[in-house]
């Protein structure tokens, strides 16, 4: 068993050579096709897509962990810290028809990042990993 451990720190949109620390807003649209959820689920579902879409956009991974067996992959993991970050805004929710008299939720997420929080959360992982 081969297991690789890999550091990666992105961040895009936020650290460049000469950037300061800002809030920054995104907007991540979820959807959930309702077929046997309560319309409370079903937005909580849509919703928690449209925070998974922010964090993508954001693109902030802090490590990586790969199992390979016989040449095979076998365990990837990738941890990330947009979670923690992101401050939830507003939430606009809307319904529309699909097929078989279901509906699709549309969860449209505001959210804030604090690119100040960010810097000292990756310095503090490189120092811990230096230690």
């Amino acid at each position: 068993m081969k297991k690789f451990f890999f550091m990666i720190f992105f961040a895009i949109f936020f650290l460049s050579s000469n950037a300061h620390a800002e809030i920054k807003n995104y907007v991540g649209e979820g959807f959930f096709a309702v077929v046997d959820e309560t319309l409370d689920v079903a937005k909580e579902k849509a919703k928690l897509d449209g925070e998974r879409n922010i964090s993508e956009q954001i693109a902030v991974y802090i490590e990586s962990f790969s199992e390979v067996k016989n040449s095979q992959l076998t365990h990837d993991e990738i941890i990330t810290i947009t979670e923690s970050l992101m401050k939830i805004l507003e939430v606009k929710y809307k319904i529309e028809p699909a097929e078989d008299d279901n509906f699709i939720i549309r969860a449209i997420v505001t959210a804030e990042i604090d690119t100040d929080e960010l810097e000292k959360i990756l310095n503090n992982r490189e120092e811990k990993n230096h230690e």
